[in-house]
């Protein structure tokens, strides 16, 4: 994936951690993508379906533009 930004996406959060404010967002392709608490426009827990935007990050993809649905 290049650094240029993608459309929106939709998935599961698969894991995340209020405490430490981070997690990972499950998209169904086997892949998961980082979720920082900083790039969630609403509070999200385990299980919830968002949408999102994916970007490449220091350490891999990252989702931004977190909001549930």
């Amino acid at each position: 994936m290049s650094l240029q930004e993608t459309g929106k996406r939709t998935g599961t959060v698969a894991f995340f951690h209020v405490r430490r404010g981070y997690g990972f967002i499950s998209a169904g392709d086997g892949v998961d993508v980082f979720v920082h608490q900083s790039n969630t426009g609403t509070p999200i827990e385990t299980g919830q379906q968002v949408e999102y935007a994916v970007r490449t990050g220091q350490k891999g993809l990252e989702a931004y533009d977190v909001v549930a649905v």
